[in-house]
């Protein structure tokens, strides 16, 4: 027996049982629990766990959205202004063209008076809904009742635009309640006149 046949014997002794011999194959000696091909723990063949990255939020385009425009207190008052003050001139100027065309009767139905009380309710209604509030419908409401007001008074030559007969009743009288059931349905948002206080165009969460 050589010297590489005593080697071999000496480290076959000292191998722990169960273990397979020096040179063999994983999954190749019976008794080996490693399959072929199968990497032990603590090889390089290990597979490391991969974490997913959080998604982000982002538009279907791939960028993200931009933020709108913030105004700011004074910025928001002033457009709030603005806002009621064109609603004061679309009501005078209603109550003004109304004054002059309520006259107009199909037989003995003022029908002119009655398209005008119609419009007269839609108008302030939509304005009480554009601006959020029942600010929004009274200003127009008192724009054009002022200006009624004053067609219905007559003038020193003894003329009137709004006379005392039945079409100016139901263009005066009937305006104003459709008015005032307008501003009666536009439900409360915010407290009158928010919007002097640099309020104006917020809604309150």
């Amino acid at each position: 027996m050589d010297k590489d046949e005593d080697a071999q014997l000496s480290l076959a002794k000292d191998a722990a049982p169960g273990d397979p011999p020096p040179g063999a194959v994983p999954g190749t000696v019976p008794g080996d629990p490693s399959p072929a091909g199968t990497p032990t723990p603590g090889s390089a063949e290990d597979p490391v766990p991969v974490v997913a990255a959080p998604a982000t939020m982002a538009d279907p385009g791939g960028d993200a959205a931009p933020a709108g425009p913030v105004l700011g207190p004074r910025a928001e008052a002033f457009v709030g202004g603005a806002a009621y003050g064109a609603l004061g001139l679309l009501g005078a100027l209603l109550g003004a063209v109304g004054s002059f065309l309520q006259d107009w009767t199909a037989g003995s139905v003022p029908v002119a008076a009655i398209l005008l009380v119609a419009l007269n309710l839609g108008f302030v209604r939509l304005a009480g809904w554009a601006m959020g509030g029942r600010m929004g419908a009274v200003i127009p409401t008192l724009t054009w009742a002022i200006v009624v007001f004053l067609m219905s008074q007559q003038r020193p030559e003894g003329d009137l635009v709004i006379p005392g007969d039945l079409a100016g009743y139901v263009f005066l009288i009937g305006g104003l309640v459709a008015a005032v059931i307008a501003v009666s349905l536009v439900p409360t948002r915010r407290q009158p006149g928010d919007w002097l206080l640099g309020g104006a165009g917020r809604t309150p969460g």
